[in-house]
């Protein structure tokens, strides 16, 4: 349930005992789940079900992380990159790979903010079935040449 709460843009704000709450910035009131048994218990699900209707976060929700994501360790920088192959530049680090992880999602929404502000192209996501996925010794190649595009080079 958390996970679900978290792709909608909620985020953890804190916990105690078996009780978790989510904020999320424009949504009124907070989410809150008791993990029982693994589960949340179905008044929960229908609260988030309801918030998710009431401010429209179905479209978004669909698309904002439907986005691949890759993560390798770089012994360069010692820790973990994660970025998004479809949003040319979109990366981060962290120590572990779930603060990469986090830290590219947060990255993700900035991209995305940041594109529709300026008018930009947004690409649609693939997912898992994307048509390519760059490997981490690639990742430098795709976005040098990405930047190529925009950038002439000066020597």
């Amino acid at each position: 349930m958390c996970e679900i709460a978290e792709a909608f843009d909620f985020r953890f704000k804190g916990g105690k005992g078996s009780h978790r709450i989510y904020v999320r910035k424009g949504v009124e009131g907070m989410l809150f789940f008791q993990n029982v048994g693994g589960k949340a218990k179905h008044h929960q699900e229908k609260q988030l079900i309801k918030i998710i209707e009431k401010y429209n976060l179905v479209e978004e929700g669909n698309n904002m992380y439907k986005y691949a994501i890759e993560i390798f360790y770089s012994e360069e920088d010692n820790g973990y990159i994660a970025f998004i192959p479809e949003l040319p530049g979109c990366s981060a680090f962290g120590e572990t790979e779930e603060k990469a992880l986090e830290e590219v999602k947060m990255a993700m929404e900035l991209w995305l903010e940041t594109a529709k502000k300026e008018g930009r192209k947004i690409p649609q996501p693939h997912g898992k079935d994307m048509p390519f996925a760059p490997h981490a010794l690639n990742w430098l190649a795709y976005n040098m040449a990405y930047l190529a595009h925009f950038v002439s080079p000066k020597f």
